[in-house]
Parts: C-alpha cells; sequence; structure tokens
C-alpha cells in the first residue's frame, strides 16, 4: 500500500461546487484501486489526508509548465505520493506528472517535485478523472508513454515514435528486430549492434508493443469516438503513412489498452507484467 495526499483545490470562497466534493474523491481512488488491481500490478493506494483549499489561481490559473514544477515544488508532502486535483490548467492537458528516472539520464530525477501529478476535473466524469491519474500515477512510479522516442534528445517533448526517422532509434513493430552493425534503411547502428530495438527504445520495454502514437490516430485525426473504432482497434486516420508502418514495414499494432498509451481512456485498463516490475523497482 503506496500512502497518497490528495490535494483537492476549490475558488477562494471555498464553493464545494468548484471542485470534487470527498465522497468524489474517494470514489476516484477506488477507481484507480480497482485499476492497479485488475491488471495485477500488488500495487494499492491509501489516502493519508484529503486537503481542500480555497484557491482559484491554484484550481485554474496554472499556465505554464515552469508555474507547474514550482507549484509541485511547494503544494507537495514528503513521503508519499502527491495528487493535485484541479479544475483545469492552462497547458493543453488533462494531467501531468514528474517520471522519476528514465533508464541511463536521471534528468527529472529532481527531489523538490517528484512524487507529484495533477489531474483536471472538469469534466466531472470520475471514470474519466480516475483513468487520467492513474496514468500519472503511472509516470510518478517510474513509467514513460508507450510512445515515448526512447534515447532521443527529443524524449523531453515526448514526440511521436512514429515520426522518428533514423532507424536505430526508432523502437520497431518486430519484438525480436535487433540493431545491426550494417546499413538497414540507409542507417548504421554502430553503437547497439546486436541490441534489440525494443529494449533500448521506445519506453525500453519490451512486452508493450511499439506505439506510433495512438493519439494520433484517436483523437487528433477525426475519430470523436470510441465506437467509430469498435471496438477498441487502432485505426489510422492520418494521411501521414508513418503512422501506417515502422520504417522496415512493420505494420503498427499499437498498444490501445495499455493506461500508458494515448489510447481512448474507455479502452485503457492494463499494466504489462515488465510495467509492474518497472513500477515496483522503484518503489522498492
Amino acid at each position: 500500500m503506496l500512502p497518497l495526499k490528495v490535494h483537492v483545490y476549490r475558488d477562494n470562497a471555498g464553493n464545494d461546487w468548484t471542485n470534487l466534493k470527498q465522497i468524489d474523491v474517494e470514489d476516484v481512488i477506488i477507481i484507480i484501486n480497482d485499476l492497479f488491481r485488475n491488471t495485477n500490478s500488488g500495487i494499492q493506494f491509501y489516502i493519508t489526508e484529503i486537503d481542500f483549499e480555497n484557491n482559484e489561481n491554484w484550481r485554474t490559473g496554472i499556465d505554464t509548465q515552469a508555474e507547474l514544477f514550482a507549484f509541485f515544488a511547494l503544494r507537495r508532502a514528503d513521503g508519499e505520493l502527491n495528487l493535485h486535483l484541479l479544475d483545469h490548467a492552462d497547458i493543453d492537458a488533462d494531467g501531468f506528472a514528474i517520471t522519476p528516472f528514465i533508464p541511463s539520464t536521471q534528468i527529472s530525477n529532481i527531489g523538490a517535485i517528484k512524487w507529484s501529478c495533477f489531474t483536471a476535473t472538469q469534466s466531472g466524469d470520475l471514470d474519466y478523472i480516475a483513468k487520467v491519474a492513474a496514468h500519472e500515477l503511472g509516470h510518478t512510479l517510474g513509467l514513460l508513454h508507450t510512445h515515448h522516442p526512447g534515447r532521443l534528445l527529443s524524449l523531453a517533448s515526448n514526440s511521436d515514435n512514429a515520426t522518428i526517422s533514423n532507424s536505430c532509434y526508432q523502437e520497431m513493430r518486430d519484438r525480436n528486430h535487433e540493431n545491426n552493425f550494417a546499413p538497414f534503411n540507409n542507417e548504421w547502428c554502430r553503437l547497439t549492434n546486436g541490441d534489440l530495438s525494443c529494449e533500448i527504445n521506445g519506453d525500453f520495454l519490451c512486452d508493450t508493443e511499439a506505439d506510433p502514437n495512438v493519439s494520433s490516430d484517436l483523437v487528433n485525426n477525426g475519430v470523436t469516438s470510441v465506437t467509430d473504432i469498435s471496438p477498441c482497434t487502432y485505426f489510422n486516420n492520418s494521411t501521414n503513412a508513418d503512422y501506417d508502418a515502422d520504417n522496415l514495414g512493420g505494420t503498427w499494432t499499437p498498444p490501445i489498452t495499455n493506461i500508458m498509451s494515448y489510447s481512448h481512456t474507455t479502452c485503457q485498463d492494463e499494466f504489462t507484467p515488465m510495467q509492474t516490475g518497472a513500477m515496483w523497482h522503484y518503489i522498492e
């Protein structure tokens, strides 16, 4: 059981209708625990405190990632995970988290802000809020997006795996594909000869299928409802051929049901064994 402090921000007058009520918060955590339990992760969260604070600026006024990092540093309890429930933040996201480590880089292992994430509550849909929060808590426990660009410096901007042109750095669809010290697709993988693409690229986990970036197809290109792609299967509605196949011609079959993907929240309900292992590695 992991300790979790929940911070709920209301308007300056403290009106309870301006954010989730206590019973709603408790229901969200129940849904989160169900998600983690049903996917056999063995991870559960218990609420140490639900802290209600009257602050309109924090409820709706966070406009940049810099402001968010400062907010996380200021508003956190040490020794436990911190879930901040805002109405919304103007950073084009319904949630955001600090990933405490990325293999070999440690670029975001910043003590003042790790173990913190936020989820927007403006939708009022407790299931949606819980799915977003579960995704962000996955980040807080060390998981990356399934479409992460892996070793590329672009990881800070979280660009799509599909659009990586250098085949030494793209996570290939074939789980057994090895980088080679020989030209393929016009690249020579000198430093990673013999390494499995799925172990050194993407999210570094071979049991999460290679993901071009599901959101590019389900959200941004005309698919407005999960029923349009029934039942939760990959549907490329993009004109960009990058989202049809990887650089070697392997057809994308991304992990639609994975909690760390950008697929429709209706579909998200599982972590893989390696994702569970990665979370427990960080927890321990």
